[in-house]
């Protein structure tokens, strides 16, 4: 540096009081001056102030990389989301300015937000985190980017949200299809999968959505009542057969054996027919007065013989 540039008065960006050096911001208006403040000044304050009023993009993406500040990337991360979600942003400088973005979140704000297609899906393409797709999947502006979020989740949780709380009425109806078991046997529905239907049923905002939860719930209350009632049309039956043995037991077999034996025989026959029986008790009553039939027929024969 020669003498004469030496006693060349300094601008004020670059004096040695960082109050001064903030103060003379306002006055700038040579953008490779602010880019150069922004980038390298030595107090995060200044080059926050200075991160304000710089446009270039490439430069903002610099500084949310690289500056040691926490604050000053945080608000050049921020810069660039707004950038990205900025209608008026040429579309070029939209995707780059989500190239410069690192985090999920503003990734995602920029996929469920910008008006920029080529920026929504490099942002979408950049997010990985299940929590983060289903936000994007229940609020993205773009219905395609939404249904894209939503055919990227695979967790049960993530997708009953999706179905409850999208603003799109397919997004929500698709995530639904993925998480409930239509082909559920009747009488014998999981558990989980009638819970989550009364959820959807209850809250969804897509009155669709809601219908269709209902509707299976209707056929699965249906399906339910139809088991019962034939579980109690079986008891009927298989109550009145041992009771019909019960009773043919404490009769006197001895002038008529042949007629108690045929008996005996369409009672066993009826029991067999009425398939399986769950409880123990009437089945130990059918063996028991099936076996005191079998004794008086037994004796009344061999008494005839004798």
């Amino acid at each position: 540096m020669g003498i004469l540039d030496k006693l060349r008065p300094q601008p004020r960006w670059k004096h040695a009081d960082p109050a001064v050096r903030l103060d003379s911001l306002s006055q700038i208006d040579d953008a490779a001056v602010l880019a150069e403040v922004a980038s390298t000044d030595t107090d995060a304050r200044v080059r926050r102030k200075a991160l304000d009023m710089v446009e270039d993009v490439d430069v903002i993406a610099a500084i949310a990389a690289r500056d040691a500040d926490a604050g000053v990337r945080d608000a050049a991360a921020d810069a660039l989301a707004e950038i990205a979600a900025n209608p008026s942003a040429d579309a070029g400088v939209a995707a780059r300015a989500v190239a410069g973005i690192s985090d999920e979140r503003r990734l995602a704000i920029v996929a469920r937000t910008s008006p920029h297609a080529a920026a929504r899906q490099d942002a979408l393409a950049r997010v990985h985190e299940p929590k983060t797709l289903g936000s994007i999947a229940r609020n993205a502006h773009d219905e395609a980017i939404a249904h894209a979020a939503s055919g990227r989740l695979a967790d049960a949780a993530a997708l009953l949200d999706v179905a409850i709380n999208s603003t799109h009425k397919d997004v929500a109806m698709s995530a639904f299809e993925r998480v409930i078991d239509e082909q559920a046997p009747a009488g014998n529905e999981d558990a989980n999968n009638r819970e989550r239907l009364e959820q959807i049923a209850n809250r969804s905002q897509q009155k669709a959505v809601a219908r269709r939860a209902k509707a299976m719930l209707q056929a699965m209350a249906d399906a339910e009542a139809a088991r019962k009632a034939a579980d109690e049309e079986h008891r009927k039956q298989v109550t009145s057969v041992v009771e019909s043995l019960e009773r043919l037991a404490a009769q006197d077999h001895d002038e008529d054996w042949r007629a108690a034996d045929a008996a005996l025989a369409r009672a066993r026959d009826a029991w067999a027919s009425a398939g399986g029986v769950s409880d123990p008790s009437l089945t130990a009553r059918v063996d028991k007065a099936s076996e005191a039939v079998r004794t008086r027929i037994t004796a009344a024969r061999e008494a005839e013989a004798a």
